[in-house]
């Protein structure tokens, strides 16, 4: 699946470079599980390519979303005008640097060492593999148990994007366990997904009312009829960041439900265990 859409992402296709990013996720998560350098190295290169996707698509992500929340709140054209204006002028150099990173991608380099992985990973004991993945899902667990618990009620914008990374890492183990066992929690990865969902669409709104809080910034003195428009647009954008967190704590609770005990109490038998 990943190689399927290298070229199309490196060339700039929007839908391409999110299930690139999307794959190499995936992979992230089930290549520590092999041993040896050459899984390592293919890890490596993995990070490489979702890093050098991940600017361009933010910006093709905000644009539209501006757009979207524009017909919505009815903000007018001219402040959507500076607004995009302000997006555009990162794009030059955003495409500049994905241009140099992507160079450095050796794409014939990439599916040889996934075809190295794919053979390391028939090769494994399945025992053996099975026991490394339950470890890795019981870490994983763990840890969107802490982003919870850091993150509390609160609209604190970097824990919710932790809890974000945390839910993802989550749910591509769980899906791994699927495939290397044919069964698993499959409600439970629904109820992580709905949840990664509204936090991407949460992300998403943040990164479009930084974008206008960073053009309102522009009027030192906040007076005249644009500086309120943009203070109107940067408002109307936070109260949807906050009616969305509202949706979000809900879902959370549906994504760790049954979940938060358990995994609180395997942390302390573990840390018994080593006294």
């Amino acid at each position: 699946m990943l190689m399927s859409h290298v070229p199309g992402a490196l060339r700039g296709d929007v839908d391409d470079a999110h299930r690139t990013r999307v794959a190499a996720r995936r992979l992230a998560e089930v290549l520590p599980l092999l041993r040896g350098r050459k899984a390592e190295r293919l890890h490596a290169d993995v990070r490489q390519l979702r890093q050098v996707l991940g600017a361009r698509r933010e910006l093709a992500v905000a644009l539209a979303l501006l757009d979207e929340e524009a017909g919505r709140w009815h903000w007018a054209a001219p402040l959507v005008g500076r607004i995009r204006r302000h997006l555009e002028e990162s794009r030059a150099s955003i495409e500049a640097a994905t241009e140099e990173a992507a160079r450095a991608v050796d794409v014939p380099r990439l599916g040889r060492r996934l075809t190295r992985a794919a053979e390391l990973a028939a090769a494994e004991p399945y025992p053996e593999l099975i026991a490394r993945l339950r470890r890795r899902r019981a870490s994983r667990e763990l840890a969107l148990v802490r982003a919870v618990a850091a993150a509390g009620a609160l609209y604190d914008v970097e824990r919710l994007h932790q809890i974000r990374i945390a839910t993802k890492k989550l749910r591509y183990v769980l899906e791994a366990q699927i495939e290397c066992a044919g069964r698993g929690p499959v409600a439970r990865i629904r109820a992580l997904k709905v949840l990664q969902a509204e936090l991407g669409r949460l992300h998403d709104l943040q990164v479009l009312e930084r974008a206008v809080r960073d053009v309102e910034g522009r009027f030192v003195s906040g007076r005249g009829r644009v500086a309120r428009g943009l203070a109107r647009v940067g408002a109307d954008l936070e109260t949807e960041c906050r009616r969305l967190h509202a949706l979000v704590l809900t879902a959370i609770r549906r994504a760790t439900h049954g979940n938060t005990l358990a995994v609180s109490g395997a942390a302390r038998n573990r840390r018994r265990a080593r006294r």
